[in-house]
């Protein structure tokens, strides 16, 4: 695993990722208290030409890909929390449900378990 290297166990795995928070809530803040502290008044309304202007350039979503390469100690703790819930839901009784390849969950063939069953479904597709 890859935070093997990194964490001798999983708690220290998650203190770091809750240290992690704390340092990113206060950066999220730090930030507001900036915006805030920014005077915003115009002393005149905004023309159509002014606000074009002005404008922000749209923000490119954050890929996976993305964020993996920007942050690649916080992508590496999120990857590791997201296989140990899994491992733990598998080890619970609890498996993932099966996803399609459209992406919508399907549940699990049934096994059947009569030749009255059997006999059901095929009716049932020569319809």
């Amino acid at each position: 695993m890859e935070w093997a290297n990194k964490f001798d166990t999983p708690e220290q795995l998650e203190k770091a990722y809750l240290n992690l928070q704390a340092a990113f809530t206060k950066k999220c803040q730090l930030l507001r208290e900036m915006q805030e502290a920014t005077p915003t008044a115009v002393a005149q309304a905004p023309t159509e030409e002014m606000a074009q202007e002005a404008a922000p350039a749209p923000a490119e979503p954050m890929t996976a890909e993305r964020f993996a390469t920007e942050y690649p100690e916080t992508a590496s703790v999120l990857r590791m929390l997201a296989v140990q819930e899994y491992l733990l839901d598998i080890m619970r009784g609890n498996p993932p449900a099966p996803i399609a390849a459209n992406g919508t969950p399907v549940s699990p063939p049934t096994r059947l378990t009569s030749v009255d069953q059997a006999s059901r479904v095929a009716k049932r597709l020569f319809e």
